[in-house]
Order: C-alpha cells, then structure tokens, then sequence
C-alpha cells in the first residue's frame, strides 16, 4: 500500500470515528445503553474496513479474505469464501461476456449464446459454460446422443436453458420440452431459445409428474430425458409409473444428499432395460483455456467452479430394446 493509500486509510478510520461519536451524541440516551460493546465495535469498524477495501484490487480482496479462512470455523470460511469469490467471479463474466459476445467456446454446444444473467439476476454457472468446462463429464455421453437423431428430449429441471436450447440447436427436427418449478428459470430459458432462434421447437413448462411424464413419452419413437431435479429423480425415474420410460434414453443427476441410496435404486429399476453407465464427478484443467491461462490460479480455478455440495455422480442409460409399444410415433 502507497503512503498515499495509507494516508487515505487513516482518514477513513478518523471519520468512522468521528461519525459514530457523532451519531452516539446525538442519539437516544435509552437507545445508547442498550447498544452492546460488540454492536458499537462493529459500528465503528464497518466504514473503516469498507473504505480499506475500496483501496485493494478486486485479486486483493480475494487473497485477504482466503487467507481469513483458515480462522474460521469450516461452515463460517465456506459461506465467506463464496461470498469473497462472487466479485472476482462476476468479473470474470463481464470480461468474458465482452469477449466471447456470450458464445460458448467448446464443448458439444459450442457456438451457442447465453442469455445475459445481468438481465434477469440469475447466476447458474456462466463462467464454465462459456469456457466449456460446465459438467465436462458428460461430453461424452452428449456427444452419443447427438449422434442418436432422438426426435423427442424432455428437460427436466431446466434452468437457464443450457441442455434444452442445445439439443435444440444440435437436433434441427427435435421437439424439446423443458421444466423448471422456478418462474425464473422458466423465463430465462424461453430468453434462452429465442435469443438462439429455436423458441418455436422449446416448450417451457413448471411442474411434471410421472402421469404427464408418460402421457408425453408415449407419443414419440425415440425420446431422451435430461434430468436434474435435486432429488425428485427418485419419485419421477419409476418405470413402474411411467412404463415408457423403458425405451427412452437418459442422463439423470443424481443428488445423493437429498436420497443417499438413488444411484443403487436407479440401477436396479433399470438393470433389465437398459444399459446403465455410472459417471463420477471429475477433474478440470482451467489451463487449457487461454482466457484463464495469464490470470492468478485462484481465478483459474473459481472460472471452472461449480459450487457443488459433494463430488455429484450422473446415470446415463440407453435402452437395451429400440422396439416401441403400437401406440407411440406419432408426433403431437
């Protein structure tokens, strides 16, 4: 810090003072001895440390409040270093918002804009998205279903559009039904597959269960269902109540802290139809991007973060019979 810096730093913290003591004179008397001593510390301090920030660099922020972490207890640093990482991580997105113009960089969906989340205040891992990181472990099985010309996807738990606007632009004649019980997120996906010009093919719902689940399946010769719906795969994954589930296609996230045992259930629901293909949450390499490469590594590292809970596991299914009951092929 410059004597310069430091100069405006005494300032800042003679004028807190001088505020607070000015504030206190002038307050209620009744109201000034309940003030605890810890309330007019944090009184005193709030403009004296917020004035200090204002003279650090955004990577400066960021590396004093890392090194605070090991000072806290584990669930106090955790909730401090995502709220330390937002800001350098919202800078990370202007930058590459301005230099990507939105467009997804690699990946199977490269090509494909994003909606702007400054529009509509929503914050669903743009940064890995544009760079091409964003649940790396599925690319291959993306990359298979592309190939498998499914004229039917249904999206369950849709949020900003990312899997229902990219099948959309990847499968030309597939008709994508996409739900999210967030109004948010509903709109921000319609955003989504307009900005992309494939709107007319993208239906956007709320809510589905299995008995519309089934009503929808069965009018299609080759469906895929994308499914990430934070633990309610457990109730809507059930070829019992939604028996066409056993010639469709699926990648389904499973959230193990919301049904500890959904991936041994899943498998065995499945093990007769379908061909089940266990994938775990990997590793990522931010160096590979050269928009990352000149940049400090906890920014590399916060650009492929995607503030998962615990390490997350997918169950990619494909159906071991292509054959179809007489009713379905039929389009709506």
């Amino acid at each position: 810090m410059s004597p310069k810096d430091c100069g405006e730093y005494r300032q800042a913290a003679g004028a807190g003072a001088e505020a607070l003591r000015v504030a206190r004179w002038h307050a209620d008397p009744m109201a000034i001895k309940r003030m605890s001593i810890v309330d007019s510390v944090k009184a005193l301090a709030r403009p004296i440390v917020a004035r200090a920030l204002t003279l650090l660099s955004p990577n400066q922020r960021f590396s004093l409040a890392i090194r605070l972490l090991d000072r806290l207890p584990p669930k106090a640093s955790q909730t401090m270093f995502l709220t330390a990482a937002a800001a350098p991580r919202k800078q990370l997105y202007d930058e590459l918002k301005h230099a990507t113009g939105r467009k997804i960089q690699d990946g199977p969906f490269k090509g494909m804009r994003l909606p702007d989340i400054d529009a509509f205040g929503w914050d669903r891992d743009h940064v890995p998205k544009l760079l091409g990181f964003y649940e790396a472990e599925l690319h291959t099985a993306i990359y298979h279903t592309l190939a498998q010309n499914h004229d039917c996807v249904v999206n369950v738990g849709c949020g900003d559009g990312y899997y229902a606007v990219g099948y959309a632009l990847s499968l030309a004649t597939a008709k994508i039904f996409a739900f999210d019980t967030d109004p948010g997120a509903q709109k921000l996906c319609r955003a989504c597959a307009e900005e992309n010009g494939v709107l007319d093919r993208v239906q956007v719902g709320g809510s589905i269960d299995a008995f519309m689940l089934q009503n929808l399946l069965v009018k299609w010769k080759k469906p895929l269902l994308l499914v990430d719906c934070e633990g309610c795969e457990f109730y809507l994954m059930r070829p019992d109540s939604v028996p066409q589930l056993r010639y469709a296609s699926f990648i389904v996230e499973c959230h193990n802290f919301a049904q500890p045992k959904i991936v041994s259930t899943l498998v065995e629901r499945f093990r007769e139809t379908h061909k089940i293909t266990l994938i775990s949450e990997g590793p990522r390499n931010p160096n590979c991007s050269k928009f990352l490469r000149n940049r400090h590594s906890l920014l590399r590292w916060l650009a492929v973060l995607e503030s998962r809970s615990e390490a997350m596991e997918w169950l990619w299914g494909t159906p071991l019979s292509e054959s179809v009951s007489s009713d379905s092929g039929t389009q709506p």
